[in-house]
């Protein structure tokens, strides 16, 4: 989604096991994590971007997989 200074987004997830959870967004053929987490089974915070750019919100599990609830809520900030 494309995010600019000002917004906040919201984040929650829970999963059944451990994953690698990340934010990014590309600059070329670099991919720049402004947030990354390794093996944890929750998170619950408020990223706030300092840059515009198009953001993706990516988990990633093992070979056997999880199962992930989560929940955003963008707030767009003043434009």
């Amino acid at each position: 989604m494309h995010l600019a200074p000002g917004d906040r987004l919201s984040y929650r997830f829970d999963a059944q096991r451990p994953v690698a959870f990340n934010i990014h967004y590309h600059q070329g053929k670099t991919v720049i994590m402004p947030v990354s987490r390794d093996s944890v089974t929750a998170d619950d915070d408020v990223f706030r971007p300092l840059l515009a750019q198009e953001y993706c919100l990516m988990w990633e599990a093992g070979r056997e997989g999880a199962i992930i609830d989560y929940r955003i809520l963008l707030n767009r900030g003043q434009r």
